[in-house]
């Protein structure tokens, strides 16, 4: 059994989707994708502005431009510390 559950009135405005029965806010697209013979249903949520937090585990950049390359690492890291 999923802990994804979509309950709708038939409406937009009215289908809510729940994760282990928490109420997701901030969904701008359901699709659902075709039932399978077997009853597996599949479904695509889209959520806009999602706040990304995430660090590159490596800093290895291959490019052929060392200034170039001091730039995207700076972007990635904040400084000028290679590893």
């Amino acid at each position: 059994m999923s802990n994804v559950e979509i309950v709708s009135d038939g409406t937009a405005i009215g289908t809510k989707v729940y994760v282990d029965g928490e109420y997701i806010e901030g969904l701008t697209k359901i699709e659902i994708l075709p039932i399978k013979p077997n009853g597996i249903v599949s479904a695509v949520l889209t959520i806009d502005k999602v706040s990304l937090n995430m660090r590159p585990a490596s800093t290895d950049i291959n490019v052929t431009d060392m200034l170039l390359e001091e730039q995207i690492r700076t972007e990635l890291l904040g400084n000028n510390q290679k590893n």
